[in-house]
């Protein structure tokens, strides 16, 4: 089994955490955890199709659980920059990332950090405020939409430039402030995202979770189709063991 270190997400665990290699060996003749078990403390996750029950089971014989089903949905482009958009929606200011970050650091339920019982709730919300912050500093995606009501930031939509063979755009992270869940403002965010024109673009994305059945409903409705799935799984070593 190969491991690849994540030193974004090992700085706010702080200890070292890896991520299952895509393709690694992962069959009943590879016992070795790759001396991760001889680190005092160590956080690792994989993510498996869902049809290879094979790999999950050994994982979950390695100590792994599962904590979250992660789904995908995709949408073509069919007329791209066509509709009346949301006027309450814009492109994100330099301002705007105080709140954004704010709400990213308290709206969020359902996450894989936040379905695993062993990831304390202030480090989950830190996870998800810092992956805002990727975007205040420009080291990740290439934009981010603000929904406004009553003259403040009520949601983001992070938006990600996938490298894949089709040109794509993913919806990285959406959130809502608390008190404006169930009004519409996610909706408006996703919306907006599906009409604006993006160059070159063939292709729309976003993911989420089984767990979070508001935000499939949303995607759906959207026009979103549900594409593929995955189980994620995560281990946590201390002294060694898998806890």
């Amino acid at each position: 089994m190969k491991f690849e270190p994540d030193p974004w997400l090992g700085q706010l665990f702080g200890y070292p955490v890896f991520r299952v290699a895509a393709g690694g060996d992962l069959s009943p003749r590879d016992q070795s955890l790759t001396g991760i078990p001889a680190l005092k403390e160590a956080f690792v996750y994989a993510r498996v199709p869902c049809a290879e029950i094979g790999q999950v089971n050994e994982l979950l014989k390695k100590g792994f659980r599962v904590v979250d089903t992660a789904l995908r949905f995709r949408r073509k482009i069919s007329a791209p920059g066509l509709g009346e958009k949301d006027q309450t929606v814009r492109e994100a200011k330099t301002a705007d990332f105080g709140p954004v970050m704010d709400i990213a650091g308290e709206c969020f339920r359902y996450s894989r950090f936040h379905l695993d019982p062993l990831v304390p709730r202030p480090l989950a919300d830190a996870i998800k405020r810092a992956w805002m912050d990727s975007y205040r500093l420009g080291k990740r995606g290439c934009g981010c939409l603000v929904a406004e009501r009553a003259g403040k930031v009520a949601g983001f939509l992070a938006v990600l430039d996938s490298s894949g063979e089709k040109a794509t755009r993913v919806i990285d992270l959406i959130g809502v402030r608390t008190d404006e869940q169930g009004s519409g403002v996610g909706r408006a965010l996703v919306e907006s995202f599906v009409q604006r024109a993006w160059p070159d673009v063939q292709e729309l994305e976003v993911g989420t979770q089984a767990a979070n059945v508001p935000s499939v409903r949303l995607y759906e409705a959207c026009g979103f189709r549900f594409a593929e799935a995955a189980y994620v799984l995560h281990a946590h070593f201390q002294g060694g063991r898998a806890v």
